[in-house]
């Protein structure tokens, strides 16, 4: 460390005018220590050594020294000196300048800051000189080696083809050396590498500072990838602009970061979303972070918390001694749990368990981690818990189904009131019992055993059964089973005895009305049918199947009139389902001329009837069609006698009035004025026919022993 001037500086004009500098092989310097190096004086030889003037160089008029300084080693050569500057030491250095000529040129610099009396760095004050060719080609036997040795690969492209490539660049990519050699550069990119490419490209186009180390992606011989680093500078190959880079496969880091990336993340997520509070402190018992969960648990924000006590913040005032005394042992490497009380930001007491251990780093304690779970609510689930054992104990006994609880041996282990009452057991008679030598039927017990040791292996079941009481009765049951599991601990059987007897008994009746019902529907001649809200059928009966030409009802089930009539009739019967479903009007009796399902055409009375469900909404309708085709024929066939009558009558009609009949021979006289018998001319005149036989004083007249033999066998009577 220096506080004065280098020796023989002129504080006016600047170098002395001695010849010591001008003879010595290089350049003195004073600069500032910015990343430009700006020059506050230089001597005159700085020309043999750069090319460019000291006027060119002081205040960077036309060059910065840091811009003659190789891009890759301006990094290097600005660490080195910031920190010797750091451990106020002189700094010595050897890096590689571009002189004004464009030439390439090894260079050796010796310096050291400058201080005032108060320890504040002034400048720099140094001597820089060229490296001579022994110097120089001892430096390049080094790099050589380096090169031939360096776990990086190394390549020099120039006019977009490798010059030069190094074993191990080869070798990473699965390559020999004279592969690669004189191939376009861009061959061993990926899609993707090709494209970091072009981005950098388009940045240097647009003037921006792209810097000379990247991350990119090559293809290697047998196509598959490798991420690399990419550190890249122009350099002077034979007289022109070439492309030096060193590639770093970095496979193994990214695995490195990607493993860090996921286990940071992990260690993130279980930190930030842990049920339980959690607090990071320094070694100075300071808060450091804390997650949400502390934040919600204790009412302070992180920001409110950083950097104070934790204890001073949270432990009441007679619980302090106690606080300490755990986070000391805990920073001491021990750890700690117990079960406390804290305080939050209000004030108000909270029950917590507290765990605490030590952060160690590499074998290094760096902090304290300390975990707060309330148990507040722990302790009220405790009487909770009671309490609710209390309350099912009286809600099974309470309830109207019998419950019987069994261990894994299917011994009883408790009953309630109503199984005493349904079986007529109590619980000092079987406990301890098998339940199935007791309630189970002999002809139903392989079953029963078989159900309940499904129930036993974790299975639940529902059924319904006959069992039997104390004194022998059956009962009809429905039994519900399940396991019994405890904190995931199978411990044993519940099972829960429906009476069901009254149901059943309702059940069998209404079967048997519903039977009836059917049958009765089925085999009545009328047509008898239910529709749906859309006129799809839910019932059929026998006759108006047949009618629709279906040989069963579930033929036409689902199916809509549409599905068996001519679309015009089918979409009239829809339309007057409609009215009736959407008015809740009634068609009753009313006459319908049908087309049949083989073309015949019929008659039937159709009524109509909304169905509604138990709060009146119309669910469909009921239909029934009474088949009156014969009475309408009979009908007819009556109307047309009776029009036939009334023309014969008025046929019969036209003998009334005055008829001439002979006095003698009794003809009649027609209108001709012809005579005709009475038999002919009633004939003519009239629709009756006549039958012939003989009256009894013709019979007695004619044939006198026919009539007597016939008066005696009383045929006819004697007059």
């Amino acid at each position: 460390m220096k506080t004065e001037t280098f020796p023989g500086i002129n504080k006016g004009t600047g170098m002395s005018s001695g010849k010591l500098f001008e003879n010595l092989p290089g350049m003195v310097y004073l600069c500032k220590n910015d990343p430009d190096w700006t020059m506050l004086m230089i001597s005159q030889n700085c020309s043999d050594v750069t090319g460019y003037s000291s006027e060119d160089l002081i205040g960077n008029r036309r060059i910065s020294y840091a811009q003659l300084i190789l891009q890759d080693d301006r990094d290097m050569v600005y660490a080195e000196i910031q920190k010797a500057l750091q451990d106020k030491t002189s700094y010595i250095i050897e890096y590689r300048i571009k002189t004004a000529a464009g030439k390439i040129k090894w260079v050796w610099e010796q310096g050291i800051g400058v201080y005032s009396r108060r320890g504040e760095l002034k400048y720099l004050e140094g001597y820089i000189t060229e490296l001579s060719e022994a110097q120089i080609m001892g430096k390049e036997e080094k790099y050589r080696l380096l090169v031939e040795n360096i776990q990086d690969g190394i390549v020099i492209s120039q006019f977009d083809k490798f010059i030069f490539i190094n074993e191990r660049f080869a070798r990473m990519l699965g390559y020999t050396v004279k592969e690669l050699l004189m191939r376009d550069y861009r061959d061993v990119y990926t899609e993707k590498g090709l494209q970091i490419l072009s981005e950098r490209h388009g940045r240097r186009q647009r003037g921006e500072v792209v810097p000379s180390k990247y991350e990119t992606v090559f293809k290697r011989k047998d196509g598959s990838e490798i991420d690399v680093e990419a550190n890249v500078t122009i350099i002077d190959y034979k007289g022109n602009p070439a492309t030096f880079a060193v590639i770093r496969d970095i496979r193994e880091r990214k695995r490195a970061e990607q493993e860090i990336r996921k286990q940071r993340q992990y260690f993130e997520a279980v930190f930030d979303s842990s049920p339980a509070a959690i607090v990071s402190l320094d070694m100075d018992e300071r808060i450091v972070r804390a997650n949400a969960q502390f934040e919600k648990l204790f009412g302070y924000t992180l920001d409110e918390i950083r950097g104070h006590n934790i204890d001073d913040l949270i432990a009441p005032k007679e619980l302090q001694q106690e606080a300490r005394q755990i986070t000391r042992k805990i920073r001491q490497g021990g750890m700690a749990g117990t079960e406390s009380k804290r305080l939050r930001k209000d004030g108000t007491p909270v029950d917590v368990s507290i765990s605490g251990a030590p952060i160690k780093v590499d074998g290094k304690q760096i902090g304290i981690i300390a975990i707060y779970v309330d148990i507040s609510e722990i302790k009220k689930a405790h009487e909770e818990i009671n309490r609710q054992k209390q309350y099912f104990e009286a809600l099974v006994n309470s309830a109207s189904d019998a419950i019987v609880s069994l261990d894994l041996n299917n011994k009883v282990v408790s009953v309630n009131r109503c199984f005493e009452k349904m079986f007529g057991y109590s619980l000092e008679e079987i406990k301890g019992k098998n339940i199935d030598h007791y309630i189970i039927p002999d002809e139903d017990i392989d079953s029963a055993i078989n159900i309940t040791a499904s129930v036993q292996k974790g299975s639940e079941t529902h059924f319904e059964r006959k069992r039997k009481r104390k004194d022998g009765s059956p009962i009809d049951v429905e039994i519900s089973g399940a396991p019994i599991v405890v904190n995931g601990e199978h411990i044993g059987a519940l099972a829960i005895y429906r009476d069901i007897t009254e149901r059943k008994r309702f059940e069998n009746a209404l079967t048997v009305e519903r039977n009836l019902m059917r049958t009765l529907i089925d085999n009545l001649p009328d047509s008898i049918y239910v529709k749906d809200t859309e006129s799809r059928k839910t019932l059929s009966n026998r006759a108006n199947y047949s009618d629709m030409g279906a040989k069963s009802e579930s033929e036409v089930l689902g199916k809509t009139d549409f599905d068996f009539y001519p679309p015009d009739l089918a979409a009239s019967f829809v339309a007057d389902d409609k009215k009736v479903i959407q008015t809740g009007q009634p068609v009753i009796n009313r006459e319908e001329e049908t087309t049949r399902s083989d073309g015949s055409i019929g008659w039937q009375l159709t009524s109509k009837i909304p169905l509604r469900d138990s709060n009146g909404n119309i669910t469909g309708l009921v239909g029934i069609g009474h088949d009156i085709t014969e009475r309408k024929k009979a009908e007819e066939e009556r109307e047309k006698i009776i029009s036939e009558l009334r023309e014969a009558l008025a046929k019969v009609n036209t003998l009334s009035g005055l008829i001439p009949i002979c006095a003698n021979c009794k003809k009649i006289r027609d209108d001709k004025g012809y005579w005709s018998d009475v038999e002919l001319y009633i004939s003519k005149h009239s629709t009756a026919e006549f039958s012939h036989g003989l009256c009894n004083d013709c019979m007695k007249k004619l044939y006198p022993e026919q009539y007597k033999r016939m008066v005696k066998q009383g045929k006819i009577k004697d007059h």
